[in-house]
């Protein structure tokens, strides 16, 4: 279940941003996770509220958006949206193709709002 350790690793890195912004919560993390990353978006969504109690994310929300495989071909040079299990260049065929995208899971930016305990 590495999806709780993907998790803690995003509260981290939150938490490393929100220091940089006192007098602000986290009211949520939103979170690119790609075609080929090996995550499972629906564990990580699961997973998120047990991993951020006593932390800076207690009661964030966990906003995921999938991220598609992406392609580039080294023969022809097309860019493209391509299945996980289909890594060819959809326009030439050729197998010489660079992952460019998906393969990632990204905390792509936070939702902020003020502490409501702050004087």
């Amino acid at each position: 279940m590495h999806e709780l350790a993907l998790c803690r690793a995003l509260i981290t890195c939150a938490e490393r941003e929100l220091a940089k912004h006192p007098g602000r919560q986290l009211r949520a993390l939103q979170v690119s996770v790609g075609a080929l990353s090996g995550c499972e978006p629906d564990l990580l969504a699961h997973l998120f509220p047990h991993a951020s109690p006593y932390t800076s994310a207690a009661g964030a929300k966990l906003e995921i958006t999938f991220q598609p495989a992406r392609v580039r071909c080294t023969r022809c040079g097309q860019e493209a949206e391509v299945a996980p299990s289909a890594l060819c260049c959809p326009a030439c065929g050729s197998p010489a193709v660079q992952l460019i995208a998906g393969d990632g899971v990204l905390l792509t930016s936070l939702t902020l709002r003020e502490d409501a305990h702050v004087q």
